[in-house]
């Protein structure tokens, strides 16, 4: 929407992209928001004109989420959230779940990880244009589809870019963390512990 928006811990200012100066703070706007005591600002995403505020809470490992405007409370998770938007949708994701909302704040999808694969832990997560959802999990690649039908992804490279080992082995160079990663006749094959 032609806008930009600095935000810190407690503060949220913005100004038009068209602005002449925008390294002078006299011409961003600053927004009246509350914060709860405990709390700072994560992040913030837009959808079709309405902001929502992301805050978290490092002693209690609490986020919450509320509208800029009205200063509305619309969720808590236990943990840190990661807040993003396609342009008419927030997509909040947790470790354990992703939740979508519209442009009204309203709940209209959320996915459960345990639902999707045992013992995942999801990283970060966006809707397509086409409404379909793609999930970045930390060791089980991508998950892409809807909310009942998630298809998994694995991408052709090693597990990790953090490795405790590594050792060759027949042609093959194996490395390893949290699960093995096989690199053969140039392609990479990772084995999850079961």
């Amino acid at each position: 929407d032609n806008t930009l928006w600095a935000v810190s811990e407690d503060e949220i200012l913005s100004t038009d992209l068209a602005n002449v100066n925008l390294q002078s703070p006299d011409n961003y706007t600053k927004y009246d928001f509350s914060i709860p005591s405990g709390y700072a600002i994560s992040g913030i995403a837009n959808a079709n004109g309405s902001l929502m505020v992301g805050l978290y809470s490092s002693s209690q490992n609490k986020s919450e989420i509320y509208t800029l405007n009205g200063n509305s409370l619309i969720d808590e998770f236990d943990g840190e959230i990661t807040l993003k938007s396609n342009g008419s949708n927030i997509i909040v994701s947790t470790r354990n779940n992703v939740n979508v909302y519209n442009s009204t704040a309203l709940l209209i999808k959320q996915i459960a990880a345990a639902n999707i694969k045992e013992g995942i832990y999801i990283n970060s997560a966006t809707v397509l244009e086409n409404g379909m959802i793609a999930i970045a999990t930390k060791n089980s690649g991508l998950y892409f589809g809807n909310e009942s039908a998630l298809k998994n992804y694995l991408p052709n490279g090693p597990l990790t870019d953090n490795f405790n080992a590594i050792e060759t082995f027949k042609n093959r160079l194996v490395a390893g963390n949290s699960g093995l990663s096989i690199l053969e006749n140039n392609a990479w094959t990772n084995r999850f512990p079961s």
